[in-house]
């Protein structure tokens, strides 16, 4: 049974971190089918990141080593997407992460 973890804040270079040691399963099977956000949903995204703006939490479920996305695919996928465009976005920005222990 999975419990509660109070939420986290992940900078976003624990994002990108998390990223590239394939840490997120983004297709667990209740995962609806993929349709990426355009350029102007992602700059929305970063522009409430810059800007101090709450931006909603990603839930995740800890299980065998990874973290399963449950909700919060395209703002991970957005932030990965820009940040690896622009190496001068600032990367030292939070987001909150809410997480079950499984």
């Amino acid at each position: 049974m999975a419990t509660w973890s109070p939420a986290n804040t992940l900078k976003i270079s624990e994002i990108l971190n998390n990223l590239k040691n394939n840490i997120y399963d983004f297709d667990p099977e209740y995962q609806r089918s993929f349709h990426a956000w355009n350029d102007d949903k992602r700059n929305d995204l970063l522009n409430s990141i810059v800007d101090g703006y709450p931006v909603p939490a990603l839930y995740v479920i800890e299980k065998n080593g990874k973290l399963v996305v449950i909700d919060g695919k395209q703002r991970i996928r957005a932030v990965e997407r820009l940040f690896s465009e622009n190496s001068k976005m600032r990367i030292g920005e939070e987001i909150k992460i809410e997480s079950f222990r499984h």
